[in-house]
């Protein structure tokens, strides 16, 4: 977790494109005592095992009971679904995240996408508005810009968190990490021969190319796996998002720890604090309003 500032400004190379490495804090030119390397070994460790504990405690961001679930599953699962309802701040949860994610394993690879490119860029915005009140995060990232056609976030310890084009013309991507917003409403070609090949770039950490443990079997669960994480509101129940939750849910159930699925409705928000009941009561009694739409928005209940 580096600590030095840098320019926020974006830097570009001759080439014109955005020079990632110009803005990595070069911690390893600095002498650490082997005490304290111990030290952050045991901190991090815990860190990285209860997620929420890292964003409470290091980003002093407070969290609801929900988020902290939420946190901790998507860091110990692959494979990730969440549909919740409006104005839960699925979005919100996510950025968090995804911050905690890049800081605790430095070099991490974050790909961002959404059926309209306006909707990943909330990510980013979300992240420079969780800075503001942040003093730890500003000190953990070197770069940031949400405009819209360069979204991207870089963190000192080489880690990226980058929205890219829902399309064809975006096949060259790699990652180590997708997420998906408003998965419900994707083109599943394009997210199963895109997007999910992102993920041909998984995260090696450098310990693991030492003779101590390169190439050896018995270290192989030591490799990290390739993570997908999709954010909704509940689809169709004839679409394949819908048999993908289901089939997800199945797994998670009988104990596959790679799959985590979840459907949070409104009453939630409510429980929370975040949206009162009357907020949700007048959306539902307002002139027009489609019960199976809103049900899907609100409850969670996927339509048929």
């Amino acid at each position: 977790m580096a600590r030095g500032k840098r320019s926020s400004k974006t830097i570009a190379n001759q080439n014109g494109t955005d020079d990632f490495d110009r803005f990595i804090f070069p911690i390893e030119s600095f002498k650490i005592e082997d005490s304290v390397l111990e030290k952050s070994e045991y901190v991090i460790s815990y860190f990285r095992q209860f997620p929420y504990v890292f964003a409470e405690q290091y980003l002093g961001i407070k969290l609801y009971d929900f988020q902290k679930v939420l946190l901790y599953s998507m860091m110990h699962s692959t494979n990730v679904i969440a549909i919740e309802c409006r104005n839960l701040g699925k979005t919100y949860i996510t950025s968090i995240f995804m911050c905690t994610r890049c800081i605790l394993f430095p070099k991490t690879k974050i790909c961002v996408t959404a059926p309209e490119r306006g909707q990943a860029v909330q990510s980013i915005i979300k992240i420079k508005e969780m800075m503001m009140s942040s003093p730890q995060l500003r000190h953990e990232i070197s770069l940031l810009t949400d405009s819209i056609n360069n979204s991207k976030v870089c963190f000192h310890n080489g880690s990226t968190i980058e929205v890219v084009t829902m399309s064809e013309n975006s096949r060259s991507r790699r990652a180590n990490m997708v997420v998906g917003d408003e998965w419900c409403w994707t083109d599943q070609s394009i997210m199963d021969n895109v997007i999910a090949n992102f993920l041909g770039d998984p995260r090696q950490p450098d310990y693991l190319k030492s003779p101590e443990y390169f190439r050896k079997k018995e270290y192989e669960y030591l490799k990290e796996k390739p993570i997908e994480v999709y954010l909704s509101s509940a689809g169709n129940e004839s679409s394949w998002q819908y048999r993908r939750f289901v089939d997800g849910a199945k797994k998670m159930i009988k104990g596959d720890n790679n799959y985590f699925v979840c459907d949070i409705p409104y009453q939630t928000a409510v429980k929370e604090g975040l949206r009162s009941l009357e907020f949700y009561a007048l959306q539902m009694k307002k002139d027009g309003f489609d019960k199976q739409k809103g049900d899907a928005e609100y409850l969670g209940i996927w339509m048929k």
